[in-house]
């Protein structure tokens, strides 16, 4: 019995040092490659990743340390931010070998989506592609093209409408983001599935109220709490 406990002690012992130096490593090389200073301990710095405007942080950072560089997020864990155009190229090629999409994100896209697309990975990632490609070809984009101009025709024009009707004479405030995805909306509804969400008409149509803004009202401003909560999903055996 105590050879017993020693060999699993030693064992133990042994797996934790490979753990640590494997850890250390890993570390050490990003942690080598700057960054700015973590704003806070158990969230790092995507407090203001995702409360502060979208790009601010971003491009600051990307012009003070270039097109790679770690920030922190939870609990100090160090994470690599890349827009390099040529690692970003690398890392899309080769997406089903070598880098897979995180938990957390795999999971709020199965949440909002279910397990297709937006959810699978590698052979099935590849499945979902093979399915999807033909409804995307030269052929069939140019048959979408009436839909598609017929609604960007339809939004001009309320854009325009908006502007006449416009108490002030100066100047007049359209949220072009919203309009975006409520075009967008209607050009998958009408070229995809031949059914009108009416959604720049500000239909009552409840699917369409549903999709409106639906990341916005998500993921918007989300509370300290949320982002911990989101982070730690990482972590969870899903």
């Amino acid at each position: 019995m105590p050879e017993q406990y020693l060999t699993t002690a030693l064992l133990v012992v042994a797996a934790s040092a490979i753990w640590y130096v494997a850890r250390q490593l890993k570390t050490t090389i990003i942690t080598s490659i700057p960054g700015p200073p973590s704003s806070s301990f158990p969230l790092g710095n995507f407090k203001e990743y995702y409360q502060d405007e979208v790009g601010e942080h971003e491009f600051a950072w990307q012009e003070r340390f270039g097109g790679v560089y770690r920030i922190k997020g939870l609990l100090g864990q160090d994470r690599l931010m890349i827009s390099d155009p040529k690692a970003l190229q690398y890392i899309y090629q080769n997406v089903d070998k070598n880098w897979l999409k995180p938990i957390a994100r795999r999971e709020l896209g199965r949440m909002f989506l279910g397990r297709g697309i937006a959810w699978s990975e590698a052979e099935d990632h590849k499945r979902h592609r093979k399915i999807m490609t033909p409804a995307f070809g030269n052929i069939e984009s140019r048959g979408m093209m009436p839909v598609m101009r017929s609604v960007a025709q339809r939004m001009c024009q309320y854009w325009k409408n908006i502007t006449s009707n416009s108490a002030s004479e100066v100047s007049c405030e359209i949220e072009v983001s919203e309009w975006l995805s409520r075009a967008t909306l209607d050009t998958i509804g009408e070229a995809a599935f031949n059914y009108q969400f009416g959604s720049m008409e500000n239909s009552n149509n409840r699917l369409a109220q549903s999709y409106n803004n639906m990341l916005v009202d998500a993921f918007n401003l989300p509370s300290p709490t949320r982002i911990f909560a989101q982070l730690s999903l990482t972590y969870l055996p899903i």
